[in-house]
């Protein structure tokens, strides 16, 4: 079962130094063109899954807040990667 897609996504961002998108929904996914992942499965350790990634961008405002919340239940608000709204987002707001 995936719990994720582009798992490769976070690699690359990790190895780059590069933030890692993220997308709320994977028709979003999609429209971006298949950059940057898109979480499928929010039962899964996230924490875990982006450990590395010291950067997120988000293309959604519901998607920041889920995400800060996910993480901050799940790890230390110190480990907390940096997540910002991607341009685009303030745009459609």
């Amino acid at each position: 079962v995936a719990h994720m897609l582009n798992p490769d996504a976070i690699e690359r961002a990790w190895l780059c130094d590069e933030p890692l998108i993220l997308h709320p929904h994977p028709l979003a996914w999609l429209r971006y063109g298949l950059a940057g992942a898109c979480i499928l499965d929010w039962k899964c350790c996230v924490t875990f899954a982006l450990s590395d990634v010291e950067r997120i961008i988000v293309t959604d405002h519901k998607l920041q807040w889920r995400l800060q919340n996910k993480l901050r239940s799940e790890q230390r608000p110190s480990n907390i990667p940096e997540i910002r709204i991607a341009r685009e987002a303030y745009r459609a707001a």
